[in-house]
């Protein structure tokens, strides 16, 4: 087949935003129904949404990195964020999975694996011994998807006050390095 190249990750780039905004609207109007407002999910605009990801990947940061899976014709699929934990405890695991979204279109074909398996790389590379995450506490496909990723719940729980005015309840999982 010509045109087809094997789904791979690489490093986003600003032209990258629009394709990440429009990943995010999707997921989370797909996955977020009945676990966030619904005024929230049909107030997602990813035009907006698309300046903010053009600010995020134009801004020097080198402790926040976005990655994006391609798949075979070289179209994103979904997009990863990690970087250094922003937990007040982040002694206990010094990286952090901040965002993983998928478009619903591209579901269980190994898009998110192949996420996780970067920013795992990335994890030994840089030396962190551990990595966190926050997942929504309804969210059961996404903390199913974890555990398979050797995720397990350390049982802190929050409600962000910045996150829906604290209405969504978020777990915090982690995952333990062994060398």
């Amino acid at each position: 087949m010509t045109g087809m190249s094997k789904p791979h990750i690489r490093i986003a780039r600003p032209d990258d935003a629009i394709a990440i905004a429009r990943i995010h609207v999707e997921a989370w109007r797909a996955t977020y129904p009945g676990m966030m407002p619904q005024a929230h999910l049909d107030g997602l605009n990813a035009g907006e949404s698309a300046l903010r990801w053009m600010r995020v990947l134009s801004a020097d940061n080198p402790a926040t990195q976005v990655v994006l899976a391609l798949d075979g014709h070289e179209h994103v699929a979904g997009f990863c964020v990690y970087g250094s934990s922003r937990d007040t405890d982040a002694d206990a695991a010094p990286g952090e999975l901040i965002a993983l979204n998928i478009h619903p279109g591209a579901w269980r074909r190994g898009h998110g694996r192949r996420l996780c398996a970067s920013v795992f790389e990335h994890a030994h590379a840089v030396g962190w011994q551990a990595i966190t995450l926050w997942v929504v506490r309804d969210n059961h496909r996404a903390r199913r998807f974890y555990e398979k990723q050797g995720f397990t719940s350390d049982r802190t729980e929050k409600q962000d006050p910045r996150f829906l005015d604290g209405k969504v309840h978020e777990v915090r999982y982690r995952r333990i390095f062994t060398d």
